[in-house]
């Protein structure tokens, strides 16, 4: 399977995403099962693992950790990582979808369809060796089993949508059995939601190789920061409240003026806005065409395509002329080809001789080729 076919729907298969996110999505866990042991093998191996562990410079405590009985290892314990492995220590290693290709494609894919930040994780635990006590974490988490076998026990929550800041000193988990009880095989699937506690312990006779996707949800408080740092622009939120010993009436009065603009839709609509520019993905280089190099090498049958993980917004502006807005880049279109840019935007992927089709009247040397020239430097299309 390639890399771009793997999104949301080909990970929660054979239960669908409308079930999913009715009956499973933040209230309880569930496994996604399969009879396809290598389902998993086109996005990650052990041979990924090798290629990540030899050739890249990781930094222990950031990108790579060793956690044994529930506790991580000291780094000048832990310069072995192949001992300590062997001694029963599960190796993590954050932000995977950062090293690979593949992984950051699916993460990519995740985070514009859930609209949610995403984080992937690696886990190697040792045959029978417990990584982590029970736990819950304040974060979704979708469990991929990739090798070998692990028994997952899953229990209830103990404190309603949890967050770092919320968790209380010394919690402990429920005092009940576990709700949920499974063996992951590889090709299996787990999605356990945040606050749900946990723990697992491969078995059988192969070490368990596994990849967490950590999905961290935009949240209220999260609009509320992000309103503060807005409304510290505004010279009425930065005046200093009436003297309440004087006047308690007024300092009312002010403080409900200032909710009554808090009901202003617009901040809603600019922070929907915000959430859909930062879910959408950066820009990929694609280099040397957004040098301004080999952009026709194929003639009529160059292709150009945009990522779907890409929101465009197309809006007409003052004397005729068109916004295009991509993330947070903005390029302004004016003349005579505007109808051409319009048809260009609304596709995901065209070629030069669809283009000529389309507009046969446009001049190749004096308005295709700049116009096309502009989208591939600029970002917004790529040279297939």
């Amino acid at each position: 399977m390639q890399p771009m076919e793997w999104n949301l729907a080909t990970l929660l298969h054979p239960l669908p995403c409308d079930t999913f996110f009715s009956q499973y999505w933040e209230q309880q866990a569930v496994v996604l099962p399969t009879e396809n042991r290598n389902r998993f093998n086109a996005l990650f191996t052990w041979e990924q693992v090798n290629y990540l562990l030899n050739f890249h410079r990781l930094q222990y405590g950031d990108d790579l950790r060793l956690v044994r009985d529930g506790e991580t290892l000291p780094p000048e314990t832990a310069k072995d990582w192949r001992k300590q492995m062997q001694q029963g220590a599960t190796l993590i290693l954050n932000h995977v979808h950062e090293l690979d290709p593949r992984l950051a494609t699916l993460a990519t894919q995740l985070r514009y369809e859930l609209g949610h930040r995403v984080q992937i994780n690696l886990y190697c635990t040792p045959q029978e060796q417990q990584g982590f006590d029970c736990h819950y974490d304040t974060h979704e988490v979708l469990v991929l089993q990739l090798d070998g076998e692990k028994e997952w026990f899953i229990l209830p929550e103990t404190e309603k949508f949890p967050m770092k800041g919320t968790r209380p000193p010394n919690e402990l988990p429920p005092d009940e059995s576990p709700y949920l009880k499974v063996v992951l095989k590889p090709g299996d699937g787990l999605y356990v939601p945040r606050g749900h506690w946990h723990y697992a312990v491969p078995v059988g006779e192969r070490p368990s190789l596994h990849l967490t996707i950590g999905v961290s949800t935009y949240k209220g408080l999260d609009w509320l920061s992000w309103l503060e740092q807005q409304l510290q622009q505004n010279p009425h939120w930065r005046q200093s409240l009436p003297l309440i010993q004087h006047n308690p009436q007024g300092v009312k009065a002010h403080l409900q003026a200032l909710a009554q603009e808090l009901q202003d839709s617009c901040w809603i609509e600019d922070y929907m806005q915000v959430l859909k520019q930062e879910t959408g993905a950066n820009t990929p280089l694609s280099l040397p065409q957004q040098l301004g190099y080999d952009l026709f090498e194929q003639g009529l049958e160059t292709r150009f395509w945009r990522p779907t993980t890409q929101p465009l917004q197309v809006e007409m502006i003052a004397e005729g002329g068109m916004c295009v807005r991509l993330g947070k880049k903005e390029l302004q279109f004016q003349g005579d080809n505007l109808t051409v840019v319009r048809w260009i935007v609304q596709r995901s992927e065209f070629s030069v001789l669809d283009l000529a089709e389309v507009a046969p009247h446009l001049d190749w040397e004096t308005e295709v080729v700049p116009l096309l020239y502009q989208l591939v430097t600029e970002g917004v299309y790529l040279v297939s």
